[in-house]
């Protein structure tokens, strides 16, 4: 069994590790830990809008970790999948194996996998959010082709609330924070 300190420099392959799906649309350099951060900050955000009962330390922690595997098979985008396949039953096992808490977060990765509890759902929203608010950044810089993602990742929302955030992305200039503290 590996020790808590190699989960941790397992953990920071992810600020090394780009997200490649941006390879297309001009090469932004954001990394799989740039956008796990920012996807907590947004299920964060989202779950105070749930009028159901959940788990905020679930959320944060599913958030935390959803990527989590790709520090070891690497950062797919949808173009990748059609024809390359991470073995992600081999990657849990030896990870549940691995690690003191291996296997309770490969317990998390299953049950945001599997998207049926309200923390998943969150999650799934807050995951897609940010990948909106990264494409309308790319917009923004003269990359129009970065917006066609939009109406298929809203149409895989999962409450009113993330959908309504989603078409707020769209008309809200990414600057404006701190734009209005200029004038």
């Amino acid at each position: 069994m590996l020790h808590d300190v190699d989960m941790l420099h397992e953990i920071g392959q992810l600020a090394k590790l780009k997200r490649s799906g941006f390879d297309y649309l001009g090469g932004v350099r954001q990394s799989v830990a740039e956008h796990s951060f920012r996807t907590g900050c947004i299920a964060h955000l989202l779950s105070s809008r749930l009028n159901v009962p959940f788990d905020l330390n679930k959320i944060l922690l599913m958030a935390l970790y959803h990527d989590l595997p790709e520090a070891r098979t690497g950062d797919l985008n949808t173009l990748n999948k059609r024809y390359v396949q991470a073995d992600e039953q081999a990657y849990e096992r030896e990870f549940a194996k691995d690690y003191r808490q291996g296997f309770s977060i490969i317990a998390l990765l299953g049950e945001y996998k599997a998207g049926e509890s309200v923390e998943a759902k969150i999650v799934k929203d807050a995951d897609l959010i940010e990948l909106m608010l990264v494409l309308k950044e790319l917009q923004e810089k003269g990359c129009q082709n970065a917006l066609l993602w939009h109406e298929r990742l809203s149409s895989k929302l999962n409450f009113d609330f993330s959908k309504e955030m989603a078409e707020e992305i769209l008309t809200v200039d990414s600057s404006r924070w701190w734009m209005q503290k200029q004038v």
